[in-house]
Order: structure tokens, then sequence, then C-alpha cells
């Protein structure tokens, strides 16, 4: 069984290299486009940095795309117009395409475009979820001083609940940002990548996840005793998904979107998005406060459950 020592350890190895790794994702993510065009004729075909256009005199098949030979297949219908067919569940990038051909214009909308992810965005997509759970391992001294009966001791002591909690969500807030941003910056410098952020707002933007992180730890540590790293996966998982972490899209149905709009995930990445494209981070002031309003809920919450847990004597 591996001891504290090691899973704290191991967090902050693991860390940098899944961030080094998300970043690489990321950029070949936006890679450019494979299109295949079917016809007889390739006079006036354009090109750009976002667009490799290959001219076949015959429909490739569907397989081409699903192994991603391809990633888009162009045909022109009987009235004039083009549509394009694509294994990618991305609605605007095929809309983008077909705009190639119909309007003769090499993606009207850059990648700062609304509703388009940068490498930036992308990026911090890929590792949200990693870092929640990163979160919960670092965690690991709070069930195990209630396990091993320390935090009786500790209480009986001049340290309030209170206190405890802070110290806690410092030494997680800490272990989390420290590789975190600095796996971000060197990777970035290292791969001579532009992610569409300046330090700063690595800076900021981590120190938002992270908090976010630390406080949903630290809260499911406090209302659950066992298999805490098990439901705080589940839980990560099925938010980050819902909230389009590794893939933006709508559910389309009215009160499934309200809720997920709701959550905190859904507002940094829109912040996160907001910012790449250099919009004012003052047009998402509601984003910022639904994250901070469930940062500061979920401590506060840690706080009064473990002094309920406290004064119920489950600590003895």
């Amino acid at each position: 069984m591996r001891t504290r020592k090691d899973m704290v350890i191991s967090a902050l190895i693991i860390i940098p290299i899944v961030i080094a790794a998300a970043l690489i994702f990321s950029g070949s993510k936006n890679s450019k486009f494979n299109v295949a065009l079917v016809s007889d004729n390739h006079n006036n075909i354009q090109e750009n940095n976002k667009c490799k256009i290959i001219v076949l005199n015959k429909k490739p098949q569907f397989s081409t795309l699903a192994l991603g030979v391809y990633d888009f297949v162009v045909e022109k219908n009987k009235d004039g117009s083009y549509t394009a067919e694509t294994a990618l569940q991305d609605v605007f990038k095929r809309e983008l395409v077909e705009k190639l051909f119909n309007d003769g214009k090499l993606f009207a909308k850059s990648s700062k475009a609304e509703g388009v992810r940068g490498i930036g965005a992308s990026l911090l997509g890929l590792i949200v979820l990693f870092v929640i759970i990163e979160g919960t391992t670092l965690t690991v001294f709070y069930p195990d001083d209630i396990t091993f009966k320390t935090l009786k001791r500790i209480f009986t002591s001049e340290v309030s609940e209170k206190a405890y909690i802070i110290a806690q969500f410092l030494f997680t807030f800490i272990g989390l940002y420290v590789p975190t941003f600095i796996a971000i910056t060197v990777s970035k410098a290292f791969l001579r990548t532009d992610i569409g952020y300046s330090v700063y707002m690595i800076a900021l933007l981590t120190a938002i996840i992270t908090a976010l992180s630390t406080a949903f730890a630290l809260f499911m540590s406090s209302i659950m005793r066992d298999n805490i790293q098990i439901a705080s996966c589940f839980i990560a998982l099925i938010v980050s998904l819902m909230c389009g972490c590794f893939y933006k899209f709508s559910f389309n149905i009215k009160i499934i979107d309200f809720i997920r709009n709701l959550l905190p995930i859904s507002s940094y990445m829109n912040i996160a998005e907001s910012i790449e494209r250099e919009t004012s981070l003052l047009q998402y002031k509601l984003e910022v406060l639904n994250v901070a309003v469930w940062t500061i809920a979920m401590l506060i919450m840690g706080i009064y459950i473990t002094h309920r847990r406290l004064k119920n004597g489950e600590f003895n």
C-alpha cells in the first residue's frame, strides 16, 4: 500500500508530465485540416495555414474519415453549393469548411472567433479533470487524520476546525498550483508554443482552477468517510464531460443546459475562452463570481461539516 508521502510525491511528479502531454495534444488538435474535395476541376482552389485540400476524382470511403486520413470530404451539390462530411462531431468546424467552398473565403472567423477554442483553452480543458483528481490525492492527510484519530488530538489543542481546514487548503493549493504553473510555463517555452495567454494570465487561470479544485477536495473529504477518491473522480469526470472540458457542445435541452451553466467548471471554461479571444474579463463578471461563490461555499461547508462531525463525536 502506498504511503501518504508516496502519494503526494507521485502527484507532484505526474502533474508536470500530464500537462506537458496535454500541451502537445492541444497543439496537435489545432493543426491543419485535411480536406478531400471530390471534383474533376481543381482550378481556383485556395489554401491557408488551417486547411490542406486534396482533390480526388472519386469520393473516398467513410472509413478514411474515421481513421483520420481526411478530416472532411467535400462534395458539390446539384445547386452549385458544397456540403462537407466528417466523422468529427463538431458542427462549427464543418460549417466553416462549407463556408470556405460556398463563399470562397478561407475561415472567415479566426481561431480567436466566438465559438472556437484555441490551444490555450483546449489545454486548460484537458488538465481541469486531472487537477481536480490530484487535489483529492493531496488532501489525503485529512481523511487519514480522521482514520487514525489524529484529528481529535489536534482539535483538543488550540487549533480550531477553521484553522485546520484553512491549513489543509493552503497546503493542497500550493501543492497543486506550483507544479501546475511551472509545468505550463516551462512546457510553453520549451515547445515554443503560443497558447494565447501571457505568463500573468496563466498564473491567474491556474490559481482559479487550483482554488476550486482544492475547495472541492476538502468538501468531499469532509462529507465522506470511505472511497473519497473514487467518488471525487466520478463526480469530476461527469462534471468535466458535462461542462465541455474536452469538447464544447450543447445538450439542446434547456433544463440541462441551465444546470450546466450553473456549474463552476462551465464558468471557468467560458472565462478561459474569453481571455484567449482577448475579450475583456469584465464581460464575464458573473462567471468569475460563480466560480468564487462555489469555491468559498465548498470551503465554508467543509468547515461547518467538520465542526458538526466533531460535536457528534465522530472523531473519537
